[in-house]
């Protein structure tokens, strides 16, 4: 079960790749904090934007992520990374975020909300020339909520 979450978690992320990979071809954006880097994440994979998606990371995870999404169509990847971020309901993020000026790695707490389950997974950042990158993602650790998303904790009238 924790193999295909963490399968699951690492399709999302290759997805929300392809997406990001996709949009704004003239202009590169670079990452000025862990947590900016971790933004443009969603925000490629939420467009199936996958060459932006592949840009956050460092290799050799983008190489690996490479791998994944070279083994299917780059519209079937694109759409994948879409799918993940569309099932979200909420995302929280923690961890020290906002990284020192001389800091060069940095870690963040993302907790994925889901409307059965959350999953919580750390991601792992390194300041290169180019702004910030994801240099390695932890496994992914799913939980079952006592109060399933959306339940009401309060009578209404």
């Amino acid at each position: 079960m924790k193999r295909s979450a963490a399968l699951i978690a690492t399709l999302a992320l290759l997805l929300t790749a392809i997406y990001l990979g996709r949009g704004g071809a003239g202009r590169r954006e670079v990452a000025g904090s862990p947590t900016d880097c971790l933004e443009r994440m969603f925000r490629a994979a939420e467009k199936g934007d996958v060459p932006a998606y592949l840009d956050c990371f460092r290799s050799p995870q983008r190489e690996r992520l490479r791998r994944e999404a070279a083994a299917q169509t780059t519209d079937d990847f694109a759409a994948s990374l879409t799918n993940a971020v569309r099932t979200l309901k909420g995302r929280a993020v923690s961890g020290p975020g906002g990284a020192g000026p001389d800091a060069d790695r940095a870690t963040l707490n993302v907790e994925r909300i889901y409307a059965q389950h959350t999953e919580r997974q750390s991601y792992h950042f390194v300041r290169d020339s180019e702004g910030w990158r994801i240099d390695a993602v932890g496994a992914v650790e799913k939980h079952q909520p006592p109060i399933p998303y959306g339940t009401s904790v309060f009578e209404l009238k």
